[in-house]
C-alpha cells in the first residue's frame, strides 16, 4: 500500500510541475507581446530578455518533470525544486 501511494505522490509532484512550466512558458509567451508593443528602447529590450528567460526556465524544469520527476529521480527532484523556487521567490521578492 505504501508504495503505491509514493507512485502516486511522485507522479502527481511531476505533473504539477509539468503544469507550473505550461503556465510559466505562457507567461513567457504574454511578456514577449509586452515587449512587441513597446516602443524601440532599453526597456523593451529588458522586457524581451526576462520574457525568454522566463520561456527557457519554463521548458527545462517542464522538461525535468517529463524525464527526471515522473520516473522519481532525486537529481531532478532538487534541479526542478531549485529553478522553481528561485524563479518564484525573485517574483514575489520584486511584485
Amino acid at each position: 500500500m505504501g508504495n503505491r501511494l509514493g507512485r502516486i505522490a511522485y507522479k502527481s509532484g511531476a505533473i504539477v510541475y509539468f503544469l507550473w512550466g505550461l503556465l510559466h512558458v505562457y507567461a513567457a509567451y504574454l511578456s514577449i507581446e509586452l515587449a512587441r508593443s513597446l516602443e524601440f528602447s532599453t526597456l523593451q529590450s529588458k522586457v524581451y530578455q526576462n520574457g525568454w528567460n522566463l520561456a527557457y526556465i519554463s521548458v527545462f524544469c517542464a522538461g525535468i518533470a517529463i524525464l527526471k520527476n515522473w520516473r522519481n529521480s532525486i537529481a531532478g527532484y532538487w534541479l526542478n525544486l531549485i529553478t522553481i523556487s528561485v524563479v518564484d521567490i525573485g517574483f514575489l521578492v520584486l511584485i
